[in-house]
């Protein structure tokens, strides 16, 4: 007997409506909190649950059927909000959200992960809760989802052309010894067909050098950004006065530290050099190029290497001359050691304030602080919810339950962002806010980066250097909950 199949599409169960999620035995306490959660989140769920409504023993949805995947859902729902209700000490009711680009899809999801559906087995019941909701599940924003996307597209297309070669053998074989990253391309993309004409006229000069400038100033200041217009108003007469030079284009980079390898103008300029855009680079000096001698060389090898001249205008230096190389180091040498110099003097001077009990006016930014005309701290809009954080944890709050509380009710930080456990430690652990100050808990290492200082360096403490947020005692109150715990 042959077996007849059937490929029939499944037959959706349907139940007839409405539904009742009664609430469980909750203390008057707990009744109060599941209150103050949903009226808080009332407008996503009537969204995200067509027909919801809060009644006195329960939520009631109105609906005249409901499909077995929907009623699974919500009953699951249910039970993990009720669970949550349960381990909770109290819950205040809704306050004003502040005005932020979230989309509804996102903020739902997040909500639903607090509760605890997370994972595959909650995908179905999250598709199902999220269905109604606007926006996107995976990004705060609009915005950021744009600019995710677009780095996604230019990536692949990178990838497709063939750009991201710094792992193959003939990159490495044209590069020499150097392996500059891709970091330029996120910075500095331009107009391709202008670089690719420019680079073709470069190639095809016959009537003179085709020549390149760089300039750089360290800080964006005034007088500085003077420099730097005076710098590239120099090299355009300079060009124009001999006309065996071709002007390609003119990099420059304002504000960017010469130590640092990532510079915009620096980075397009080694792409350009790399395409044959120029034959000839002309600086103002060495140390205008780069302070620390590794780069420098680095850098004037791989152009070197391309066949391209640099020309460093003050120490009257040509890289491709015999005695070029010998003089560059020299002088890049000094030139980093004078850098050094300076800034150890600057440290020393910072020190010396640091034992006076005299801290940097640069003092570092905490919620519930700003700064007065002089540099001051003084309490701002913020302090009563840092007071409150540590009444929260002088009563036995763990952080992670102040965490939870907050963006349940929707507090944010002075960046409007969530906050996180980190950064909720990080404030019941600063003594800021008894009115200390520790000087010296970062500090700059030798690569040029802001590090925590776990005991390389001297800290230094200052006692009431500022007007306290919470009492001494409260403070010594929380850490000792904090460590009990």
């Amino acid at each position: 007997m042959n077996k007849i199949l059937d490929f029939s599409p499944p037959v959706e169960i349907e139940i007839p409506g409405p539904l009742w999620l009664s609430f469980p035995e909750f203390s008057p306490q707990e009744k109060t909190n599941l209150f103050a959660v949903l009226e808080a989140k009332h407008s996503l769920l009537s969204k995200a649950i067509p027909g919801f409504s809060i009644e006195k023993d329960g939520i009631l949805i109105l609906r005249s059927v409901f499909s077995e995947e929907e009623q699974s859902a919500y009953y699951l729902f249910s039970e993990k909000l009720y669970q949550m209700i349960g381990n909770r000490k109290w819950v205040v009711p809704k306050r004003k959200k502040p005005e932020l680009a979230y989309s509804e899809k996102y903020l739902f999801r997040i909500w639903l992960n607090q509760l605890g559906m997370r994972g595959r087995a909650f995908a179905v019941t999250r598709k199902l809760l999220l269905e109604n909701l606007e926006g996107c599940s995976a990004y705060s924003s609009e915005e950021k989802m744009n600019s995710y996307n677009s780095r996604k597209k230019e990536k692949h297309l990178y990838e497709r052309m063939g750009q991201n070669k710094r792992h193959s053998n003939n990159w490495k074989n044209k590069r020499g010894n150097c392996s500059w990253d891709d970091s330029w391309k996120s910075q500095y993309t331009g107009n391709k067909d202008v670089r690719k004409k420019i680079c073709q006229t470069a190639k095809e000069n016959t009537t003179g050098i085709p020549t390149a400038v760089y300039c750089r100033v360290s800080t964006a200041h005034s007088h500085q950004q003077d420099s730097l217009e005076n710098q590239i108003l120099h090299y355009q007469k300079f060009i124009e006065e001999h006309p065996e030079y071709v002007l390609t284009e003119i990099y420059y980079d304002q504000g960017i530290s010469g130590y640092k390898e990532k510079r915009p103008g620096f980075l397009k300029m080694l792409q350009d050099a790399g395409n044959g855009c120029f034959r000839l680079l002309i600086t103002k000096s060495i140390s205008r190029f780069a302070r620390n001698t590794e780069t420098v060389l680095k850098t004037t090898r791989y152009l070197t290497d391309l066949g391209i001249d640099v020309y460093f205008e003050l120490q009257k230096i040509h890289t491709l001359t015999q005695n070029g190389e010998l003089l560059l180091t020299l002088y890049a040498a000094f030139g980093q050691a004078e850098s050094e110099n300076a800034r150890w003097l600057t440290q020393n001077a910072v020190h010396r304030k640091y034992e006076k009990g005299k801290p940097s006016t640069q003092l570092h930014r905490c919620l519930g602080y700003e700064k007065d005309v002089d540099g001051n701290l003084i309490p701002d809009k913020n302090a009563a919810l840092v007071r409150m954080i540590f009444r929260m944890a002088g009563e036995g709050w763990r952080i992670g339950e102040i965490t939870r509380y907050l963006n349940e009710n929707e507090i944010f930080t002075q960046n409007k962002r969530r906050f996180t456990p980190s950064a909720v430690s990080r404030i019941l652990h600063n003594p800021a806010y008894k009115g200390d100050y520790v000087c010296q808990r970062y500090y700059v290492n030798d690569q040029r980066k802001l590090v925590k200082n776990k005991g390389e360096r001297k800290a230094y403490y200052i006692r009431q250097n500022h007007e306290p947020l919470v009492t001494v005692e409260l403070w010594e109150k929380a850490q000792k909950e904090l460590n009990r715990i």
